[in-house]
């Protein structure tokens, strides 16, 4: 291993942890509640589309670095991040789960699952 790519599993390991304090502080204000509308991304109605939040954008950037890096332990909760955006915005399931169950479930599974 070089010393960038070294450098650079790092940068991407430190990166990851930053998003995940980042997510568990998101879903902790939605499921108290507020915030609800943090999942709605894309043509909610009314002609005014909501964009990408950053952390989904984030998101998305770190699983494509961590699978250019071959660490898929860091790809693992992008991926569940954006998961749950495309889960949340998926218009044909009559049956999805509010903002706030959402939210919860999201919670519980990841601070269950911490080291």
């Amino acid at each position: 291993m070089t010393p960038r790519t070294a450098k650079d599993r790092k940068r991407l390991l430190r990166e990851v942890a930053d998003l995940r304090i980042e997510w568990i502080e998101q879903l902790t204000l939605i499921s108290n509640g507020r915030n609800t509308g943090f999942f709605d991304v894309g043509d909610v109605g009314y002609g005014k589309p909501r964009p990408e939040p950053p952390l989904l954008v984030k998101a998305r950037e770190l699983k494509t670095r961590a699978v250019n890096l071959g660490e898929p332990d860091a790809a693992s909760l992008a991926s569940t991040i954006i998961s749950e955006f495309e889960a949340a915005n998926d218009r044909t399931n009559e049956h999805r789960l509010g903002p706030i169950r959402r939210a919860k479930e999201a919670l519980a599974l990841l601070t269950s699952s911490q080291p």
